[in-house]
C-alpha cells in the first residue's frame, strides 16, 4: 500500500492482484481519468463507473457521498490507504475533502466486503490510494490554476522526490467561489503530505498528514415549489437560510510499518487518527425556532495488522475507537458525548490454480452499540478462455448506525435510540470479454437486506429500520478503441431497489432509485500529430422519486453532456471545458438545485522531473 507497482489491485483481497488479474467487480480508476471531466475531489472522480450513484446537495461547498449498487453513502465504505476516513460510528465520509493532488488512483469493489473490513461495506469499498513519490532528484512538481463559472477559483500545487532511502510529497489548493446560489460563499483549503523512510532489510515507515478547512454558507432547501424545468436562473437561487454558515476543520494523521519476514512475507502494521470539527451557526433565521448555533467534534483512533504468509494465507485484525461530542449553545439540554469501539479478526486464503482463482475469507467483529457479528465471503474468478473470464461471489455484510443517528435531538434530526444493526447477503456474477480493441463486462447481482436503515419518508427528519429489503441490478461496460484517434467507453447500470417500509405490505420502489444510467465517453484525437484532445460524456439518467413507492417530489430523466479539450505547449498543459452544456435545470435532491451550465478553464504546469 505504501508504493503499489503499477497495475497492482490491493483492496479485493487485501493482497497484492497484477496484470489485471482480478474481476470485473474490481476496478480502478487512474488520475488521467479522473481528470478528463473536470473532477476536482474523490467524488467527483468515480461518478461516472457504474453502479456508483453520486448525488450533490449543490457545488463543491457541500459535502459529498458516494454508493455502490443502490447501498447510500451510509452503507459504503471509504478508504485512504486501506483505513476508513469516517472510522465505525461517525458520519459518512465527504468525499470533497479528499482532492485530486493527492491521489494516485482510486480502486472501487463492488458487492458486500465486511469478511475483510469490518461495518458498513454491504454496498462496496472505495479506497483511495495516495500519490507518492516515484522520481529521484529534484521534485516533481506540478502547480495548476482552475477558474469556473459563478466566481470559482481554484489553485493547486503538489511536489515529491526520492533521495536514497527517503521519499516525500507535498500537496495543497486553495478553494475560492461565489456559488450559484444565494448563501453559498466558500472558502476551502487542504494541505497533507507523506514521508517515507526505508531501513532497507528491517522494513519501510511511512507517515501522512493532512488538514481540510471550508467555511461556506448554507442556503437550505428550496422554498418555492418550482419544478426543475421551470428552473429560470433567478428564482431556485434564493435562501431560506441567508445567514446560515458551516465551518468545517478535519485533521488527520496515519503510519505505517511494514516489516518484511523472508519469502514475500511481510507483516503490517498501521495506526490512525482522525478528528473532524462542524460549526453550524443561524443566529439570523426567519424562523426563530430555526435560530441555532452547534458545534460536533469527532474522533475516530485505531490500528490494525496484516500478516502475509504462504500459500496465500492472511491474517490480521484492528480495533476502532470512535468519540462524538455534541454542543448545543442554544439548548444546552440537547448536548451530548457518545462513543463506540469495535474490534475485528480476519482471515483469508487466495488460491491461484492454473487459470482458475479462489478466495474465501471470514471475520468476526465485536462492537459497543451493536453486538459481535461473523461475516463470511467467498470469490472466484476463472479464465475459462484466453478472451473469456468468469466471475462470481456470495458474501455476507453488517452495518451500524451511527453515533448522531442515534442521539441527535434537533430541530433538522431526531435521533432514534430503537436502531438495529443491518445485515445483508451479497451475491454476484458475471462475465468478461476482451480483444484487442474491446473489452465487454457483465455483472448481474443481488442484495438481501435485513433491518435496512433508511431515512424516514417525506419528513427525512430520522433513521428507521426496513424490513425485506431487495436489491438487484446489472453493471454493463463497453470499451472501444476504434483508431488512435478514437477511443469509447459506453457504461449502463440497472437497479430495481424495493424494500418493505412501515404501512406497506408488499414491497415497493425505495426513494432515490433511478432504474436505469447510461453514461458514453469518448476521446478523440484531431490532427496527425495527435496533440489536442477532445473528450465527451454523454449522460442518461432515469427518473426516480424522493420518496418511497413513486412518492414525494418526481425527479424527471434526464440528459446531459460534458465536454473538455486539452492540448500541451511545452512543460504546460491546456485545457477548457463545460459540464451541463445543454443547461439542463435538474436536482438530485428535493429543493437542492443545482446550477445549469458550467464554463471552466486551467493551465496546469510540469516542473523539474
Amino acid at each position: 500500500m505504501t508504493q503499489a507497482p503499477e497495475g497492482t489491485f490491493y483492496t479485493l483481497t487485501r493482497r497484492a492482484l497484477t496484470h489485471q488479474n482480478w474481476p470485473a467487480n474490481a476496478e480502478i480508476v487512474k488520475l488521467d481519468d479522473m481528470r478528463l471531466y473536470g473532477a476536482r475531489n474523490a467524488g467527483e472522480a468515480i461518478m461516472r463507473l457504474s453502479g456508483v450513484l453520486v448525488l450533490p446537495f449543490g457545488e463543491t461547498n457541500f459535502p459529498l457521498g458516494a454508493g455502490l449498487r443502490g447501498a447510500t453513502d451510509r452503507q459504503t465504505l471509504v478508504l485512504v490507504d486501506g483505513r476508513s476516513v469516517s472510522g465505525v460510528g461517525l458520519d459518512p465520509a465527504d468525499l470533497t475533502e479528499i482532492s485530486i493532488e493527492q491521489i494516485d488512483h482510486i480502486e472501487v469493489v463492488r458487492g458486500g466486503m465486511s469478511a475483510l473490513y469490518g461495518p458498513n461495506a454491504s454496498g462496496g469499498v472505495i479506497n483511495i490510494i495516495s500519490k507518492r513519490a516515484a522520481s529521484v532528484g529534484l521534485p516533481l512538481s506540478h502547480v495548476s490554476y482552475e477558474a469556473r463559472s459563478y466566481s470559482s477559483h481554484q489553485t493547486r500545487l503538489d511536489f515529491g522526490s526520492r533521495w536514497d532511502r527517503l521519499d516525500f510529497t507535498f500537496y495543497g489548493n486553495a478553494h475560492r467561489l461565489s456559488g450559484f446560489r444565494d448563501n453559498t460563499d466558500t472558502r476551502a483549503t487542504n494541505i497533507g503530505g507523506n514521508l517515507g523512510y526505508s531501513f532497507k532489510n528491517a522494513g519501510k515507515l511511512q507517515v501522512d498528514m493532512g488538514n481540510f478547512h471550508r467555511g461556506t454558507g448554507d442556503p437550505g432547501s428550496d422554498p418555492l415549489t418550482l419544478m426543475p424545468n421551470q428552473f429560470n436562473n433567478k428564482d431556485e437561487k434564493l435562501a431560506t437560510r441567508p445567514s446560515a454558515s458551516v465551518d468545517t476543520n478535519t485533521t488527520y494523521i496515519r503510519s505505517s510499518y511494514i516489516a518484511p519476514l523472508g519469502d514475500d512475507h511481510h507483516l503490517a502494521v498501521r495506526w490512525f487518527d482522525t478528528e473532524h470539527t462542524v460549526e453550524y451557526t443561524d443566529f439570523s433565521n426567519p424562523n426563530p425556532a430555526l435560530v441555532a448555533h452547534s458545534e460536533d467534534h469527532t474522533q475516530s483512533r485505531g490500528l490494525d495488522a496484516q500478516w502475509d504468509g504462504p500459500l496465500g494465507l492472511s491474517a490480521g485484525g484492528s480495533f476502532t475507537h470512535d468519540r462524538l461530542d455534541h454542543a448545543d449553545e442554544i439548548n444546552f439540554d440537547r448536548s451530548y458525548i457518545a462513543t463506540t469501539e469495535e474490534w475485528g479478526l480476519f482471515a483469508q486464503e487466495l488460491m491461484h490454480v492454473g487459470r482458475a482463482s479462489f478466495s474465501a475469507a471470514g471475520r468476526y467483529d465485536q462492537t459497543t452499540r451493536g453486538g459481535h457479528f461473523w461475516n463470511p465471503r467467498f470469490q472466484s474468478w476463472i479464465d475459462a478462455t484466453e478472451r473469456l473470464r468468469l466471475f462470481a461471489s456470495a458474501a455476507h455484510s453488517f452495518g451500524l448506525p451511527r453515533l448522531s443517528d442515534l442521539f441527535t435531538n434537533s430541530p433538522f434530526f431526531t435521533g432514534n435510540m430503537q436502531l438495529h444493526p443491518e445485515k445483508t447477503w451479497t451475491y454476484d456474477a458475471g462475465f468478461e470479454l476482451h480483444q484487442e480493441s474491446n473489452t465487454f463486462r457483465v455483472t448481474f447481482y443481488k442484495s438481501i437486506v435485513s433491518d435496512a436503515l433508511q431515512l424516514r419518508p417525506i419528513t427525512l427528519d430520522a433513521l428507521q429500520n426496513i424490513a425485506d429489503v431487495r436489491r438487484q441490478g446489472a453493471e454493463a461496460q463497453w470499451s472501444h478503441v476504434l483508431t488512435a484517434w478514437f477511443q469509447e467507453d459506453i457504461r449502463y447500470t440497472y437497479l430495481d431497489n424495493r424494500g418493505r417500509p412501515d404501512g406497506f405490505t408488499d414491497r415497493v420502489a425505495l426513494a432515490q432509485s433511478p432504474r436505469h444510467r447510461v453514461d458514453w465517453l469518448m476521446s478523440f484525437h484531431p490532427g496527425r500529430q495527435r496533440k489536442v484532445r477532445i473528450d465527451s460524456d454523454i449522460r442518461y439518467e432515469g427518473s426516480r422519486y424522493a420518496g418511497d413507492n413513486q412518492t414525494g417530489g418526481k425527479f424527471g430523466s434526464q440528459v446531459t453532456l460534458d465536454f473538455r479539450v486539452s492540448w500541451p505547449w511545452r512543460q504546460a498543459d491546456l485545457y477548457m471545458g463545460t459540464q451541463n452544456a445543454l443547461d439542463k435545470r435538474y436536482e438530485e435532491y428535493e429543493g437542492y438545485p443545482l446550477p445549469g451550465r458550467t464554463v471552466y478553464g486551467g493551465i496546469q504546469l510540469r516542473l523539474w522531473g
